[in-house]
């Protein structure tokens, strides 16, 4: 029998930690800005109770590989993650987040 499935909206708290991890390591690819490349990528990760990513995968793309790459490198270049929270403990933490890539609020 599979655990259920970690929901980020239980912890708030450190749902939002994660998101901000997300948002201040994201590089927008200077290709893909010269190219004018918008999009968002949707990124599904595992990830263990130490903050370690065990998989990471697209599950749609922005349409541009370039902005798919970087979603993809992001979430290791921030390893280890937040640890999540005691409350998580032995649910399957398994989740999708979307990584938006648009000029107007690009770094």
């Amino acid at each position: 029998m599979q655990r259920p499935r970690a929901d980020l909206n239980q912890v708030p708290s450190w749902r939002d930690a994660l998101l901000r991890r997300l948002a201040e390591a994201k590089h927008y690819p200077s290709r893909a800005r010269r190219l004018r490349q918008e999009g968002v990528s949707y990124l599904r990760f595992e990830t263990n109770m130490e903050g370690r990513v065990l998989a990471a995968s697209i599950t749609r793309g922005s349409g541009y590989e370039l902005l798919d790459r970087e979603t993809l490198a992001l979430i290791h270049r921030i390893e280890p993650l937040p640890r999540p929270p005691k409350e998580l403990a032995g649910q399957r933490l398994e989740f999708v987040v979307p990584v938006e890539f648009f000029l107007s609020n690009s770094r």
